[in-house]
């Protein structure tokens, strides 16, 4: 059984998979920069529908909505965050909706962090190297691990555990 984090975007969609015992056997990013409207859409849906195809899954998180953006982009996220909120609940995976705060929260940074500063909070947490630029793995590997210690809760810190605990309250878990 494999955990899955979804950081959506209408750019750069980052993914990540744990195994069974929470290493990360796969990270990568969705680009679809280069696409618009409908065709990114269906990009963005074909692309991860291969990844749920392939695995058997325990949990998917997928990064909350963040009401920071503005104009037509608050649609376009909607859309996508819908397909594939859709896409997940149809094959019976459990899934996590998880606020931005907490992904930063459970590398320790605050839950107003800009990005910079969770890439860092990750890098010393998990003694890794991720530059700016990797944000979106980031994310996804952050969400892929809170959906591994939601379902496990063993090998992390006493503060990530409280945050674990409180995932219920906080989450949308369907």
């Amino acid at each position: 059984m494999y955990f899955i984090g979804l950081d959506l975007s209408l750019c750069s969609t980052g993914v990540a998979i744990l195994d069974e015992l929470g290493e990360p056997i796969y990270l990568s990013r969705i680009v679809s920069s280069d696409l618009r409207g409908l065709e990114r859409l269906i990009f963005i849906k074909k692309q991860i529908e291969e990844i749920l195809n392939d695995i058997e899954i325990e949990c998917i998180a997928i990064e909350g909505y963040s009401y920071g953006s503005q104009g037509r982009a608050i649609f376009n996220i909607g859309e996508i965050g819908g397909i594939v909120r859709i896409m997940i609940f149809e094959r019976g995976i459990k899934m996590m909706i998880v606020p931005p705060s907490i992904v930063k929260m459970f590398v320790g940074a605050k839950g107003n962090a800009k990005k910079e500063v969770v890439i860092q909070a990750y890098n010393d947490l998990y003694s890794a190297f991720f530059r700016k630029c990797d944000n979106d793995e980031v994310d996804a590997l952050i969400l892929s691990k809170i959906a591994y210690y939601y379902n496990h809760r063993i090998g992390i810190t006493n503060s990530q555990y409280e945050l674990v605990k409180k995932l219920e309250e906080k989450c949308e878990i369907i």
